[in-house]
């Protein structure tokens, strides 16, 4: 294990552990409630059913978090050489969520991709489209503040072109959930074609709940400037973007808006043409 997943190694424990015993909490407080349910006087049985749910969905939201952070835990100590803390997140998603394809997106100010991780290369591809249409299910959650489920009519009718390239890649379900930090929306976690259609809301509002201080902690620890977190999927995207701006004598958001052009009009990866671009096979002009 690297040094750097050693600094955040206890906190994941911590919170592990910490989440484990709400849900027991929560647990012994729902069989309380199930017993009055079934046995207790007539006129609080109703009243009992209905908080016995309710301890029941806060038990799996509790559950659902330390499963996340025990993955991380795990993870941490199985990396056997540098391993970024944004892919093991990735990773601790898809375990959490037993959802293979699973992906998160860091938005900048002007709601464009800053950087996004998949957990497999299904997960990579679906994000370089939102990246290179500049749209689609994660930007929309980020957009308005809250979890969405879309299938593939819905997508195809909301953004044509990014659902078709989609729909190729054989995903027919998208599932995400925005990623708070107080008022702020930071980005979004999205699960790609999930086993169950019908993902409950709180469990995926216990994933994203679990992945936003994760992030923070990233880039505290990492002395990002401004404090902002960063996953590391895009640092291909961005060193050929830098070197576009350079080149061409442009600021890094023109760059950048001129690889996903190019990655569009190619219908290639973005990261493929960005390979290009620093391999010097590709020169790109405003």
């Amino acid at each position: 294990m690297t040094s750097d997943l050693g600094r955040h190694l206890h906190t994941w424990e911590a919170r592990a552990a910490l989440a484990e015993a709400r849900a027991e909490a929560e647990a012994r407080r729902a069989r309380r409630a199930e017993r009055v349910a079934v046995d207790g006087p007539e006129s609080l049985r109703a009243l009992s059913a209905e908080l016995a749910e309710v301890h029941r969905r806060n038990e799996e939201r509790h559950r659902t978090a330390a499963r996340m952070h025990r993955s991380l835990v795990q993870r941490a100590q199985l990396a056997g050489s540098p391993t970024s803390v944004g892919l093991l997140l990735a990773h601790a998603v898809a375990d959490a969520s037993r959802c293979p394809s699973s992906a998160i997106v860091l938005l900048a100010d002007d709601g464009s991709t800053a950087d996004f991780v998949g957990a497999d290369g299904l997960a990579e591809a679906a994000q370089d489209l939102e990246f290179v249409h500049d749209e689609g299910p994660l930007h929309s959650v980020c957009a308005r503040g809250e979890a969405r489920l879309l299938t593939g009519q819905d997508i195809q009718r909301e953004w044509p072109h990014y659902g078709q390239d989609l729909a190729a890649l054989g995903i027919s379900t998208v599932v995400a959930a925005p990623l708070r930090a107080g008022a702020a929306v930071l980005g979004a976690v999205g699960l790609f074609d999930p086993p169950s259609a019908t993902l409950g809301g709180e469990e995926l509002a216990a994933i994203a709940g679990g992945v936003t201080p994760v992030l923070l902690d990233h880039a505290d620890a990492e002395a990002r400037p401004g404090g902002g977190a960063a996953l590391d999927g895009m640092r291909i995207i961005h060193q050929a973007a830098g070197f576009v701006a350079s080149d061409v004598g442009c600021d890094v958001p023109a760059a950048l808006a001129l690889l996903r052009a190019r990655a569009f009009v190619c219908g290639e990866p973005a990261a493929t043409i960005a390979q290009r671009i620093l391999d010097g096979e590709l020169h790109l002009s405003l």
